[in-house]
């Protein structure tokens, strides 16, 4: 049986007589702020139930559009802060929207270690969870949400060790790996050991991974140190990487530096520089091109970016580009009344009155289909250009 709640945030409104209007004093309804569901799974592999957090990005339920996925482990712990990196990144364009799940724990240690280790009589349990990721909770998530085949694993301390130890056991099943101050020595290095003979075997590997540790003592960073420079001398080819010894942060405040500068370092090419966009539609789709193959799926510029760029060239009088991109946005995304709005007013501009008629024609009656907020803007620009074309006629 699966079982969806909400999880939100309450968020009291609230100005006292000490407050903004000197003396006064005006009472609000509490505001609930919803940043997620939880859902449970029954593994079979692991023999529980197992709860997730999913974060899914804004407008998801208005649109049939399609994600990546960042697997967040310690999920109980991360689930707001992480969340809150990808909606307010993602929100300036710096990476693309995604949906993240959280995986809280059930027995931390059992699953996010790769080895048994004595002192710890639970440990040794990562190839089970590993197998429950694989061949449980992601074809579970690509069911049931809006997938794109492109997913990130980001975890901290015991679940960067995880991560780690996911790279080097089955690379394939994630695109991008985030590893905060993971336990590198972990029964005596076993993945610095490991680490040697895999880079060896993979002299081409298309991944990301990031790694970071902070100033956590001499005897941690040599294990570091070991397996970094075992990356630098194999340098496997296409293999996107980087070490951030963060030395202002502790064990306890790194993963949040962690995972906003690991995202942004996955995606630092993903926005549309100032001189790809003044170049026009050709480069900014060119730029979405390489994205596309970066990644390894179809990657397509937004209708809001596309909108954005037409009025830049509106603005500037370069009117043939400017319907360009207004027309190229129709094909992208044919039911939008926005779209057919905005290439009747670059028509007009140019005019083409017929023509605007006709695309504000479309707009007003798709508005009215969609209950579109913008329905009264529609219907107001084809009625004053219908109005005019008759007066002319």
């Amino acid at each position: 049986m699966i079982f969806r709640a909400m999880i939100l945030i309450s968020v009291l409104m609230a100005i006292t007589a000490t407050g903004f209007f000197g003396g006064s004093a005006l009472a609000q309804q509490p505001a609930k702020i919803f940043i997620g569901e939880t859902t449970n799974i029954h593994s079979d592999i692991l023999g529980e139930d197992r709860t997730l957090y999913i974060y899914t990005p804004a407008g998801y339920n208005s649109n049939e559009d399609r994600y990546p996925v960042l697997y967040m482990l310690d999920g109980a712990d991360h689930f707001v802060h992480v969340s809150g990196i990808i909606h307010y990144l993602s929100s300036v364009g710096r990476i693309p929207q995604m949906i993240m799940v959280a995986i809280p724990n059930t027995r931390r240690t059992r699953d996010l270690t790769p080895t048994h280790n004595d002192e710890f009589p639970t440990s040794g349990g990562g190839e089970k969870f590993l197998n429950f990721l694989d061949k449980e909770l992601i074809p579970y998530i690509d069911q049931n949400y809006r997938t794109h085949p492109y997913r990130i694993i980001a975890g901290h301390s015991l679940a960067g060790t995880f991560v780690v130890y996911t790279l080097l056991t089955n690379p394939d099943l994630f695109g991008g790996y985030i590893s905060t101050s993971p336990s590198i020595g972990w029964d005596e290095g076993v993945l610095v050991k490991r680490a040697k003979s895999f880079f060896q075997k993979n002299a081409r590997l298309n991944k990301f991974f990031y790694l970071t540790l902070g100033d956590e003592g001499e005897w941690k960073y040599s294990f570091y140190k070991d397996l970094t420079d075992t990356i630098r001398r194999t340098k496997p080819q296409d293999f996107n990487w980087k070490f951030n010894h963060m030395k202002n942060e502790s064990h306890v405040s790194i993963p949040h530096r962690s995972i906003y500068d690991g995202l942004e370092m996955l995606y630092k090419d993903w926005a549309v520089s100032n001189e790809v966009a003044a170049a026009g539609l050709e480069s900014v789709l060119n730029h979405y091109k390489n994205l596309s193959e970066s990644f390894g799926y179809k990657i397509s510029v937004s209708e809001g970016f596309l909108n954005n760029l037409g009025y830049q060239f509106l603005n500037i009088r370069d009117l043939e580009e400017s319907l360009k991109i207004f027309a190229h946005n129709i094909n992208l995304y044919p039911n939008s009344a926005n779209v057919y709005d905005s290439y009747g007013e670059a028509l007009e501009r140019d005019s083409q009155l017929e023509k605007a008629l006709e695309n504000y024609q479309i707009a007003y009656n798709k508005g009215k289909e969609n209950s579109d907020p913008n329905e009264n803007i529609y219907r107001q620009n084809y009625e004053r250009v219908k109005e005019y074309l008759e007066e002319k006629n």
